[in-house]
């Protein structure tokens, strides 16, 4: 049998604090159903798969076995005063692949043992983001939009074409 589990709530759903428990399966959300976790995102056990639709977290991150599938989502490091570093091994392949990546966090990221791809817009609107060891990679496709805050460490972005590109 399949253990997996959806979160269906088209135009999204809001968490003060949301758990992932499933050894036997995936929690997956269904298309449209963007997600927030305005506290505490727990992985405990089994895979948060997001698919296409946007998880904002606005809180801490903790991780016992479970993991985060982020291929073809985005992502939103939201509003917080507070500092936020990922735990080693949060996403389940690494770099972790994006379609979105949105740092709005005064306090900043920090990565874990992992890195970043975005293949859309990396958007840096406040807080720092700092890789230590790794590298957030915008592809060729993808785009960087900043207000305010930055990259500490390793920024990747993949340019082509012979045209004139301005940094």
């Amino acid at each position: 049998t399949n253990g997996n589990q959806t979160i269906t709530n088209i135009g999204g759903e809001t968490f003060y604090d949301l758990t992932i428990n499933n050894g036997s399966g995936d929690v997956l959300l269904a298309a449209s159903t963007n997600v927030t976790v305005t506290n505490a995102l727990a992985l405990t056990a089994g895979a948060f798969v997001p698919n296409s639709s946007t998880l904002t977290l606005n809180g801490t991150v903790t991780r016992t076995s479970g993991t985060l599938t982020t291929t073809g989502a985005s992502l939103v490091f939201g509003a917080n005063a507070a500092a936020l570093t990922l735990p080693n091994s949060v996403f389940t392949s690494s770099p972790s692949p994006l379609v979105n990546l949105t740092v709005n966090r005064l306090g900043g990221i920090s990565l874990g043992n992992q890195g970043i791809t975005a293949s859309g817009t990396l958007a840096l609107t406040n807080g720092i983001v700092t890789t230590g060891a790794n590298t957030i990679s915008v592809t060729a496709a993808g785009t960087v939009s900043r207000t305010s805050g930055w990259v500490n460490g390793n920024l990747n972005k993949f340019v082509t074409g012979s045209s004139t590109k301005t940094f």
